[in-house]
């Protein structure tokens, strides 16, 4: 299915929605592969053992095969199941979503409790914001690998909601 400009504005319009910050009282299992990740590539060493690392909550993992990515930003998300209006009837629809500033916010909120709660060991002079940097980029290798795996040719597409305003940029075809 071929989707056009409109139908691309239609989908964000009408299938976003406001993004509440979240607790920081459990993690996801991603977010945890994260911090294993990032320990490795960036020589820190974590406390596994911490119960911080154990009391996992859920989360629903991206599916195969999306009509489109989209890498949102700002305080806005958008539905990844939607159902979109066509000639020939509403069809259900999935989409690739990675909500970058959300996510961003609460690896920062990972990072400094990581920090103060001192569940990591750092090379001396590295601090909070190190960690911080080191769980965004990995974050980011990962998306992509992830997006690499299920949604070859499909096209990317940047959403803003910054400034009470939307924005929507084609960035290409993976």
């Amino acid at each position: 299915m071929f989707l056009t400009k409109k139908d691309i504005f239609n989908i964000v319009l009408e299938n976003r929605f406001l993004v509440k910050d979240e607790d920081l009282k459990k993690i996801t299992d991603f977010e945890k592969k994260i911090i294993e990740k990032a320990s490795q590539d960036f020589g820190f060493e974590i406390k596994k053992e911490d119960s911080f690392f154990k009391k996992l909550k859920s989360e629903t993992s991206h599916k195969d095969n999306p009509q489109a990515v989209f890498f949102v930003y700002g305080d806005y998300s958008i539905n990844e199941d939607i159902f979109l209006k066509t000639n020939e009837g509403e069809k259900n629809i999935h989409l690739f979503v990675c909500q970058f500033t959300q996510k961003e916010k609460r690896l920062e909120k990972i990072a400094s409790y990581l920090f103060e709660k001192k569940l990591v060991t750092l090379f001396p002079g590295l601090d909070q914001d190190y960690l911080s940097i080191t769980l965004k980029e990995t974050h980011e290798v990962f998306i992509f690998e992830e997006i690499k795996l299920k949604a070859e040719g499909k096209m990317i597409y940047k959403v803003d909601f910054s400034n009470g305003e939307i924005k929507i940029e084609e960035l290409g075809v993976i």
